[in-house]
């Protein structure tokens, strides 16, 4: 009891409460399973002794529990107790990546920096994304973000794939014309039609993030809908 008293342990011992209070009971059963899980970066694989089940607003239309559960699983331990706002959403606010960088400079303001989450459906229900240690506005031939950023597939495979020290650090790419992360991982045009993915440097990926439903790489394809979510 005397230990507790320390400031730092009971925030700690506090915020431990308040995240299992928010764990379904499935994802308690799963606990047992981590060990055993088949592969690095799988929903199971969270990387915390449980996961915060974040407050969404308004709700997302492209992320299930299991999505969100994944994300946040994947995120560095400090900003996965976040919860997060949908800035974006191309169902309710058009396909215009300069509506994108208007939403975007509303809600961050003149923040310095600023957590995203940008979220990709395709036309073929593929789900793809990115995390990015930044928010998007114009930055010319400049990269924004940092090595906590990765990129991802939630559909029809789910998959992380990370920056690591000595990988190309080009992280989030905002033009007027076009919205890139790790270079080539995820390109989405002006008008949000068609996005690219290919190979990346920065996040050693050595194809597409995602596979057509024949089982096909794809390099591109069209999109359906995009949302871009801040952390809170």
């Amino acid at each position: 009891l005397a230990a507790l008293t320390e400031p730092a342990l009971l925030f700690r011992a506090a915020a431990d409460i308040a995240a299992r209070a928010r764990v379904p009971v499935g994802a308690l059963q799963e606990q047992g399973q981590a060990a055993s899980a088949p592969a690095s970066g799988s929903r199971r694989d969270l990387g915390h002794l449980v996961y915060y089940l974040p407050h969404i607003v308004p709700k997302s239309e492209l992320l299930s529990e299991q999505d969100v559960e994944s994300i946040w699983g994947w995120m560095p331990e400090r900003l996965a107790i976040r919860d997060a706002t949908v800035v974006f959403c191309s169902k309710r606010d058009g396909c215009s990546l300069q509506t994108v960088y208007t939403k975007a400079a509303q809600h961050w303001g003149s923040d310095a920096f600023g957590e995203c989450i940008i979220v990709i459906r395709t036309m073929s229900g593929a789900l793809l994304g990115a995390f990015v240690t930044d928010w998007p506005r114009i930055s010319g031939a400049s990269s924004l973000g940092t090595g906590e950023s990765f990129v991802f597939s939630l559909k029809p495979d789910e998959k992380k794939h990370v920056w690591r020290p000595g990988q190309k650090e080009v992280f989030m790419m905002c033009r007027p014309d076009c919205l890139s992360v790790g270079g080539t991982a995820i390109t989405l045009d002006r008008y949000m039609e068609k996005c690219s993915s290919l190979g990346s440097e920065t996040f050693d990926t050595k194809g597409p993030l995602v596979q057509a439903k024949q089982g096909k790489a794809t390099s591109t394809f069209d999109v359906q809908a995009v949302e871009i979510l801040k952390l809170d």
